[in-house]
């Protein structure tokens, strides 16, 4: 007795009244259903014998165990954001059956907010070079469903030799970035008074160049002085 390689299925579907819904994206969504199988195998023999093979019908019942939570993920200010400045995303999610027991938002694998026992949280995202970035809310209930929703932002660039500014950081380091010609340096100079002379103005330093984005920090600017202005001059 020898077994082809495949094999033939007929099946019946009984739907039960009262079914659950539950979260698939097949015809199954929202019923329980009880379904009876009969294989019906390909089969060869030879030496002049006859086979013959029965196969009782077995009832596989599906149930619903826990409704997974809702989730939604969306970009505060649109899903165009500009290099080197932070953004905001909202997280939200909700559980018909249960409880929220996590919430997250994570940026290149990386968690960005955490929120436990909340059906909301607000993460910061950034980057500095244009590119798009995906960023992944995830939602978990008490029952240990878990369910996710995406963004994705597109990182781009202000025009060339303009200073984009990044804002104020931890420590009183103050962040801008700007698009530079391959090959050139820039050098940074600052001032608290915009109408001095452009000789009277301070030497910071030379930008840091990677993959075509220029940066620099200002360490201590705003805890040292209420303001500054930066300009930054093309050099050798």
């Amino acid at each position: 007795l020898q077994l082809g390689e495949g094999v033939n299925i007929v099946y019946d579907r009984d739907f039960v009244i009262g079914g659950v819904p539950v979260d698939r994206s097949d015809d199954l969504a929202g019923v329980n259903f009880r379904a009876s199988y009969r294989w019906q195998p390909w089969i060869t023999f030879s030496g002049g014998y006859e086979f013959s093979a029965l196969y009782t019908p077995t009832t596989v019942v599906f149930r619903a165990e826990n409704l997974l939570p809702l989730v939604n993920l969306s970009v505060l200010n649109g899903n165009t954001q500009l290099v080197c400045t932070t953004f905001k995303l909202l997280a939200t999610a909700s559980d018909v059956g249960g409880t929220i027991t996590n919430l997250t938002i994570s940026q290149d694998g990386s968690t960005i907010a955490n929120a436990n026992n909340l059906n909301s949280v607000i993460g910061t995202g950034e980057s500095d070079f244009p590119l798009n970035v995906t960023f992944v809310a995830q939602a978990t209930d008490d029952q240990g469903g878990k369910s996710w929703a995406t963004q994705t932002v597109s990182l781009t660039t202000s025009p060339l030799h303009v200073l984009q500014m990044g804002g104020k950081r931890d420590g009183g380091v103050f962040k801008f970035c700007m698009t530079g010609e391959t090959g050139s340096n820039y050098m940074v100079f600052a001032t608290t008074n915009i109408v001095e002379p452009t000789t009277n103005w301070t030497t910071l330093g030379l930008m840091e160049k990677t993959n075509g984005i220029w940066r620099y920090y200002d360490n201590g600017t705003v805890t040292n002085r209420p303001y500054r202005f930066y300009r930054v001059l093309q050099v050798p």
